[in-house]
């Protein structure tokens, strides 16, 4: 497949792009405290712009101080910003790409400290409120709100002054344009609210605003929701007549989206959500306006991409998180290397899963730990060529050695299995967790281009190691079920959660499940669709609490409504039909007539070799083999460890 249409240029009013591949506005938390650009924000969109997209598009910046919804959001409410902004601008262009400021304002969803502002006081329904914890906004006065409309313009002249080839009035998500477009968020009485017309007005006045101050030749873009689902917002039919209104205004293109922050699941869809789950909505706006429309919603597979282009559904396609797992996807699409695309596996496990951990804050990824650390790490050659010998095949022994290789170096990965992936392979096996399978080729192609020699069926033993004489010994044998010490953990019942994962344990159609972790649920999960009755117990109070945010709603959906869930029960003994539990607030219960018993209580590391590599002169031991994490810690160490080695 050629991919002729996505790889052909795209007209934004006076602006051409190379390309229709676009990289849309995300939070990224890069930017300095006070909303800079500083090296490790510029470094992350550039690289993006030097991977080869068309139009790279700066994340949600505030027009205004009271403005922000994140905690590092880009800001354009002065000039003191300018330099930041137009060395942005300078190294974006460097490569051909064009780049889009986001002006914004996120009205009752700012995170300012201080009282927000909006349409109407009225809360903010956001999902996230209990990690973002959002007050009764003030109603804006009607002067406050024509002063709103001059600082848009004002920041949309200093982006076109720093550089930039494009802004996009950011319409969507119930940040504050959006809120006074929906009736769900606007209840004034003035000339900015009741009637379609009037609720209009706002974004309206900022479009001629922003004509005004740079002309009627800079592109300006519009960011929609199409429907807002939420009860009170507006459906797709409405969504179509705004984009109408917004275009007869002036808007150049409509970017569209979906969805409220009482919505927000959509706009961040894991990967229980189809590819192209929003093409509905961008094809009703494409059939309302005659301006370009650009689509989103897990588009990642080029195929798809290029039909859609074709189809004529969409006029531009923006590739979110897939930018982010890849910042080279057009070049390696243009050139053909389809198979050396690291593909998203919308997990949220960094992009979405740490904005809020205080100890990750910034973006980050599983698939691409080069994220947020584009400005420290750099991929070159090693000064001294050695020879490496990795022991184990999953995720953190695969990174290490594929760019230990890219790096120069000998490698030789011992893996003694008959296929490398480790618990990656376990990870794809629950309803909707297939792009895990994706990430272990992507694994395997780049140990196959340079040049590891990968030994299945091979355990990594000590003599092994040393007839390989190795300058480098990577230990990343991974981790093993965790197994408490039950009374009657003998008993026949008892499977462990990996081996029924992995097909090698039969089931019986009434199963307990003894964890609500994130195994645990996924083991539920996967039984439950498969028709078993399925009971999980677990100690804690609350499941799956090591699962990033918008993967623990639609899981703890999908099993609560299929489930029977204890929680706050520790087990106290397995029966040959059951357990006895140990209630939280006192008391024991029995549950019985179960066929199966699953543990699911974790892992532990697994190292048959501490202690035994002494001799040799560099060791080091990473992933789950150290403590037991997520996939995306055991990706990050094999990473960190190939560039320094």
């Amino acid at each position: 497949m050629s991919f002729e249409m996505m790889l052909s240029p795209l007209k934004i009013g006076g602006m051409t792009l190379s390309n229709r591949l676009i990289m849309p506005p995300m939070g990224s938390n890069l930017a300095a405290d006070d909303g800079s650009v500083n090296d490790r924000y510029y470094s992350y969109m550039v690289e993006r712009a030097k991977g080869g997209f068309g139009m790279v598009m700066m994340e949600v910046s505030s027009v205004d101080e009271m403005g922000y919804c994140i905690l590092r959001e880009p800001a354009l409410w002065d000039d003191k910003f300018l330099p930041g902004l137009t060395r942005l601008a300078e190294g974006v262009h460097k490569y051909g790409a064009k780049i889009c400021t986001q002006l914004h304002h996120a009205g009752r969803e700012a995170i300012t400290g201080q009282q927000t502002v909006a349409p109407s006081a009225i809360k903010s329904m956001t999902a996230a409120s209990s990690i973002v914890p959002t007050s009764m906004p003030r109603e804006l006065t009607n002067a406050e709100v024509w002063d709103l409309i001059e600082k848009f313009g004002d920041a949309a002249l200093r982006v076109k002054k720093a550089g930039i080839d494009a802004v996009e009035v950011h319409g969507a998500h119930q940040y504050l344009v959006a809120q006074f477009i929906s009736p769900y968020a606007n209840k004034r009485t003035d000339e900015f609210g009741g009637c379609f017309e009037n609720r209009m007005r706002f974004a309206v006045e900022i479009v001629k605003n922003i004509r005004k101050k740079v002309g009627d030749d800079y592109p300006v873009l519009f960011r929609l929701s199409g429907d807002e689902r939420v009860l009170g917002g507006r459906t797709i039919h409405h969504s179509q007549l705004v984009a109408r209104h917004m275009e007869k205004a002036g808007v150049d293109a409509i970017h569209v989206s979906v969805g409220t922050a009482g919505s927000a699941i959509a706009m961040v869809a894991p990967s229980c959500y189809p590819e192209g789950h929003l093409l509905d909505d961008a094809m009703a706006i494409k059939q309302a306006v005659s301006v370009p429309v650009l689509a989103v919603g897990r588009l990642h597979e080029p195929h798809f991409i290029e039909m859609i282009l074709q189809m004529g559904w969409a006029d531009g396609i923006s590739v979110g998180r897939q930018s982010i797992a890849d910042p080279y996807f057009p070049e390696k699409i243009e050139n053909g290397r389809l198979d050396e695309i690291c593909r998203c596996l919308s997990c949220q496990q960094g992009c979405i899963g740490r904005l809020n951990d205080p100890a990750y804050l910034a973006i980050n990824c599983l698939m691409n730990p080069f994220v947020s650390r584009e400005h420290l790490w750099e991929m070159k050659a090693a000064e001294k060529k050695k020879k490496v010998v990795v022991v184990g095949g999953g995720p953190a022994g695969l990174e290490a050695a594929w760019m230990s290789a890219a790096r120069g170096h000998d490698v030789v990965l011992f893996e003694k299995s008959d296929r490398v992936g480790g618990q990656a392979i376990l990870a794809a096996i629950p309803p909707t967790k297939q792009p895990f399978v994706t990430a272990i080729q992507y694994w395997e192609t780049m140990c196959a281009k340079y040049g590891v020699d990968i030994r299945l069926k091979t355990e990594g033993t000590v003599g092994a190691i040393t007839e390989e004489k190795p300058d480098t010994v990577i230990v990343a044998t991974g981790g093993e079920p965790a197994c408490p010490g039950f009374k009657g953990m003998d008993n026949d019942i008892v499977l462990s959660s990996w081996d029924v994962m992995a097909g090698k344990s039969a089931v019986g159609y009434k199963a307990l499940v003894i964890g609500g972790g994130l195994v645990g649920c996924e083991t539920a999960d996967y039984l439950a669709n498969q028709g078993h009755s399925v009971t999980i117990v677990e100690m804690m109070p609350t499941l799956a609490g090591d699962m990033a945010l918008w993967e623990n709603v639609e899981l703890l959906g999908r099993i609560t409504s299929q489930c029977d869930i204890r929680t706050g029960a520790k087990v106290q003994e397995i029966l040959k039909d059951g357990v006895t539990l140990e209630l939280e607030g006192g008391g024991e219960i029995e549950l019985a007539g179960f066929d199966s018993v699953i543990m699911a209580c974790g892992s532990k590391p697994y190292n048959p070799l501490e202690g035994k590599l002494d001799a040799f002169g560099e060791v080091y031991v990473i992933g789950d083999a150290t403590d037991a994490r997520k996939v995306i810690d055991a990706v990050y160490e094999g990473a960190e460890l190939a560039l320094k080695i």
